[in-house]
């Protein structure tokens, strides 16, 4: 049986459940997503497909753009203390944009080692030597929990000077155990 990651009393709770209320789910496109979809998912889920343009994307393209864009979706990180600390230098550069916080859904262990290395996240030697334990650890059988990652969140994105808007949950097309955690966490709430 899953407990709730924080007790509905605690700061940030009414914001983790707005988040989980209306997500936004990023698919692959392959085949047999949209029957996935479909099957899966509620119509007020907002389905983000996959395009990737190319690979020299930087933040100074993205500060650019921040003129013409609406929202802000933070790249897949599995470390709640960078996006917290990021969403910060974010504020501080007085870019208003509203944040989307990049998070991965429900997947296996192997398949998060698959896409994180398809994205460059363990390519980076930089990033190795800062996070070879935790990134380790992750990657174990029951190492990575969608619901300690949101939890670890709280309090810090529930402030509204932070201006979180939701999450962008990256499926890896684990569609149905995804959308189960989701609705195990309102019903929980409830």
């Amino acid at each position: 049986m899953l407990r709730p990651p924080v007790r509905r009393e605690s700061v940030g709770w009414a914001a983790l459940l707005g988040y989980l209320r209306a997500p936004r789910y990023e698919v692959l496109p392959t085949e047999d997503i949209e029957g996935l979809v479909v099957t899966h998912v509620p119509h007020e889920v907002t389905i983000t497909i996959t395009a990737s343009p190319g690979e020299d994307m930087t933040i100074q393209a993205m500060w650019d753009k921040r003129r013409i864009a609406t929202y802000i979706v933070s790249n897949l990180c599995f470390d709640p203390r960078v996006i917290k600390k990021w969403v910060g230098r974010v504020r501080r550069r007085k870019v208003e944009l509203p944040i989307h916080v990049g998070m991965a859904g429900v997947a296996d262990s192997a398949k998060l080692l698959r896409v994180s290395t398809r994205i460059g996240i363990v390519d980076s030697a930089r990033f190795l030597r800062g996070h070879s334990n935790w990134f380790l650890r992750t990657l174990q059988p029951g190492g990575y929990s969608p619901e300690r990652f949101v939890s670890a969140l709280l309090p810090d994105i529930a402030s509204p000077d932070r201006k979180v808007a939701g999450l962008h949950v990256f499926t890896f097309n684990e569609i149905e155990p995804t959308e189960r955690w989701r609705q195990q966490m309102l019903a929980r709430a409830a």
